[in-house]
């Protein structure tokens, strides 16, 4: 694989050791400071927690069930990290379910400056993992308990270990392959399939293969795969569904297989919906990849200007294709999320860390530079009007902005939304302007004389901007969709010991910060509810764990032994998923 050469003085000034170093102190701000300082969301973090947890109490650490009626919707390699995590940091925090994410992204950042570095050289790998740390999503999911950021740490890794034996290939084909390289690919994507099921192997695989066919060279298939790595892959990866299957059978086959990947990706009914158009990740990349989805067209532009005969032999031709092919899975499947992004960003990283290492030719480039002006520009023209019209919304009275911005502006959920950012003043000035460096700073960058200093400001501007947002946007988001006060407040009213059931809309947050399973209720409409008839038979105080739209239907029918206990402290959740807590008098 054709790679950039560099001179012993640039890897001596860039050095691995360094630029490691310098990455991984930006990854403290950027993904682990506070932490644990905001709650966690309503669902998806907490379902995370839940399964950990039912894995630690309940001993089955191959196939939880959660609440003891549903089964884990993915395989379990983020729920086998959070339940360490919760083994060292205790039970029922926001730390313990984050952390593994948190260390992923760092695992991650050292993947794609180790991949950068083999294809653009020291300086330009160096580059490439702090474009790939500062993109908005990256920081977003590294300080979320989900198990995107992890799924990416695997594929990446296979991605650079494949490089790695296809450039000793190239260079030296007379020596056989590397057996522990290739145990060490095929050991990846096997946790990258416990992680995400055949999303683990079938992302490296897009990116491999489409650089192949593009190279013509499918016959290296063979000594990527032997047949000891592919039985590797097999026992690794196939044990969990293996046992999966011998247990629970169908309903295994169909929860954590058929629904999460055929129904998902075809978009059939009950299959995770999310169902979009076809052009949904064209925005959402522009808007999840800031800063630098905008400099990501001239990048590209530059990949096929810079000369050094076919692009296809060319560094930057397995970054191209890796982020395309991807792109195009991720936008043929029904169900799309912008969270399904990640994976690419190391390749989108790349592109723009290569045009950023050649900055003074590429930005000379009479093509490149329009577009980097024109782009980077309309960076720093978004960032400042963002900036004014958020200090406008907070300094200027709200009738000025007509009467509907002005309802809104004067609501409930909005004053107590502006209250909690705006309580911390410090940390909002400083994120503020550690916003505007992300933004302003490539425009800099392109008229400057040092241009590459550009992306350090911006990379130092992205890690005090995360520190700022985790004590004040990510607080008050946070506190206003947290079901923790509301666990707390079930646990003060109704006590350690109450019998509580759950009925209806499963809640795992709530039981999550409750430490408890809660025996269900089985909402049986169509037959009369038997089982409620029985539980409002029995004698005693006892209470339901339900949702608001339940409570309403219960209320007209069976309401005369019913009252509220404790309602929701919510303020951004709509009936059907609102938490009540019923008493049984």
């Amino acid at each position: 694989m054709t790679t950039e050469t560099h001179s012993t003085d640039e890897d001596a000034n860039w050095s691995w050791r360094r630029s490691a170093l310098f990455v991984l102190l930006l990854s403290i701000p950027l993904f682990l400071i506070a932490l644990g300082h905001y709650d966690l969301d309503s669902k998806a973090e907490p379902r995370e927690g839940l399964t950990a947890w039912e894995m630690i109490h309940s001993g089955d650490w191959m196939l939880p069930v959660l609440n003891g009626e549903q089964l884990p919707e993915k395989p379990l390699m983020f729920p086998w990290l959070v339940a360490l995590a919760t083994l060292v940091l205790g039970e029922g925090g926001e730390w313990a379910a984050r952390l593994p994410a948190a260390l992923s992204a760092v695992g991650a950042v050292l993947v794609v400056l180790a991949l950068g570095r083999r294809l653009l050289g020291p300086r330009g790998g160096f580059l490439a993992a702090c474009v790939f740390a500062s993109t908005f999503l990256v920081v977003s999911l590294a300080r979320r308990a989900r198990v995107d950021m992890t799924l990416t740490l695997f594929v990446t890794l296979a991605i650079w270990l494949f490089v790695e034996e296809l450039t000793a290939a190239t260079e030296r084909p007379q020596e056989p392959a590397r057996k522990g390289r290739l145990a060490l690919f095929w050991l990846a994507l096997a946790l990258g399939t416990l992680t995400k099921g055949p999303l683990g192997a079938i992302l490296p695989g897009l990116a491999i293969g489409s650089l192949l066919v593009a190279r013509r060279q499918l016959g290296y298939l063979k000594r990527l795969f032997p047949w000891w790595g592919v039985a590797l892959y097999v026992v690794v990866a196939g044990s969990w569904y293996a046992y999966g299957l011998a247990r629970d059978g169908d309903g295994f086959a169909y929860r954590s297989f058929f629904m999460e990947n055929f129904m998902m990706f075809f978009g059939e009914a009950r299959g995770g919906g999310h169902r979009h158009e076809a052009t949904y990740f064209v925005a959402r990349y522009f808007l999840f990849g800031l800063p630098w989805s905008f400099l990501l067209p001239a990048a590209i532009a530059w990949m096929f200007r810079r000369g050094g005969g076919s692009w296809t032999r060319g560094p930057l031709a397995l970054p191209l294709l890796s982020f395309g092919s991807m792109f195009v899975f991720f936008s043929i499947a029904a169900g799309k999320r912008a969270d399904y992004l990640l994976p690419l960003l190391p390749a989108a990283a790349i592109l723009v860390a290569a045009m950023w290492n050649e900055a003074p030719r590429a930005f000379a480039d009479r093509v490149v530079r329009p577009m980097m002006i024109v782009s980077a520009g309309l960076l720093a023209l978004s960032g400042i009007a963002a900036a004014g019209v958020g200090a406008a919304a907070l300094i200027l009275p709200a009738e000025i902005w007509g009467p509907r911005f002005a309802a809104e502006l004067t609501s409930e959920r909005t004053r107590d939304f502006i209250g909690r950012i705006t309580s911390n003043e410090f940390a909002l000035g400083a994120g503020a302007a550690g916003l505007l460096a992300v933004f302003v700073a490539p425009l800099a960058g392109v008229f400057g004389t040092r241009p590459r200093r550009a992306v350090i400001v911006a990379v130092i501007g992205a890690a005090v901007a995360s520190t700022a947002a985790a004590f004040t946007v990510m607080a008050a988001v946070a506190a206003q969709a947290s079901l923790k006060p509301f666990a707390m407040e079930v646990e003060r009213v109704a006590g350690p010991n109450a019998d509580i059931r759950n009925f209806a809309d499963f809640q795992p947050a709530v039981m999550y910060y409750l430490r408890r399973r809660l025996p269900v209720i089985v909402n049986t409409p169509g037959a009369g509810n038997p089982e409620m008839d029985a539980f409002l038979a029995e004698p005693g105080e006892a209470f339901i764990l339900t949702d608001e739209t339940s409570w309403n239907a219960l209320r007209v029918r069976r309401g005369a032994r019913l009252e509220v206990a404790v309602p929701t402290t919510r303020l951004d959740s709509e009936p059907g998923d609102t938490p009540i807590l019923i008493r049984r008098r």
